[in-house]
């Protein structure tokens, strides 16, 4: 990169939305409880994701943890976090 003054941030397409656009989207549809297969993968996917993230030196702290920067694909199953990071 010429200019590195000006950074460039590129981002995986993840056109599954948030995690909280997928529960809404879902609740629109009437009663609605995810299945515990989703939950489990979920729960352990973002857990290495923050695991991988604190284990830097210095550590990398997420500072918005929540459904609307928890982002899925089509599949539900890749989780990212979104932006929201600082240096502990």
């Amino acid at each position: 990169l010429e200019d590195q003054a000006n950074p460039i941030l590129l981002y995986e397409l993840l056109s599954g939305g948030t995690l909280l656009q997928y529960v809404e989207s879902a609740r629109e549809l009437g009663p609605w409880k995810p299945a515990a297969e989703h939950v489990l993968r979920w729960a352990k996917q973002l857990s290495q994701g923050l695991s991988f993230l604190h284990g830097n030196d210095p550590a990398l702290v997420h500072g918005r943890f929540n459904p609307s920067n928890i982002f899925v694909d089509e599949e539900l199953q890749c989780l990212k976090l979104g932006i929201g990071f600082r240096m502990a």
